[in-house]
């Protein structure tokens, strides 16, 4: 199908810088608009491959969530830890809920839905390395934070703010 999306993209991206950038006199507004071009350029970029690495993101957490839960229970089991106990449950429940879906806002949510447990998840584990380390738990903590690591630096953009919304909306002010 012509043009792609990219090729819109790019078509978009030629008429801010060829067009419109030349007939603003306000550089507040220019900046604006140069700014848009960037966004526009970092959409082009990552157009053709963002659905598959954030399926694969998803899929990485999903499989350490997954591992690391009987291990939770055990050990949370043998303490009577049942916060621990309910973040194994959240983490089986929320790895075990894979789809197919290739839309980039299912995998988004499903990765911020992955991202909410191993935070919580991390947070335990961290109390739990200082006072009591056993060393199950911190192999299970040292692949989470080597995830985390993989996929921010692979694609740190995700783990931006908002940028579609104004720091005052970001804040809880509108």
């Amino acid at each position: 199908m012509r043009p792609t999306s990219v090729e819109v993209l790019r078509g978009i991206r030629r008429s801010l810088l060829e067009t419109i950038l030349p007939q603003i006199g306000d550089p507040f507004i220019q900046g604006q608009v140069q700014a848009m071009v960037m966004l526009v350029d970092s959409l082009a970029m990552t157009w053709d491959s963002e659905a598959e690495e954030l399926r694969q993101d998803n899929q990485e957490l999903a499989e350490l969530l997954t591992r690391a839960a009987p291990v939770l229970t055990d050990f949370a089991r043998s303490r009577e830890h049942r916060d621990l106990l309910h973040l194994a449950s959240r983490a089986q429940t929320v790895s075990a809920h894979d789809s197919d879906s290739l839309r980039l806002s299912e995998l988004a949510a499903k990765h911020r839905e992955l991202e909410a447990v191993l935070a919580d998840l991390l947070v335990a584990l961290e109390e739990l390395a200082a006072r009591n380390p056993v060393e199950p738990l911190l192999v299970i903590r040292r692949d989470l934070y080597w995830a985390l690591a993989r996929q921010y630096s692979r694609r740190p953009s995700m783990h931006r703010r908002d940028v579609t919304r104004p720091a005052s909306q970001m804040a809880g002010r509108s």
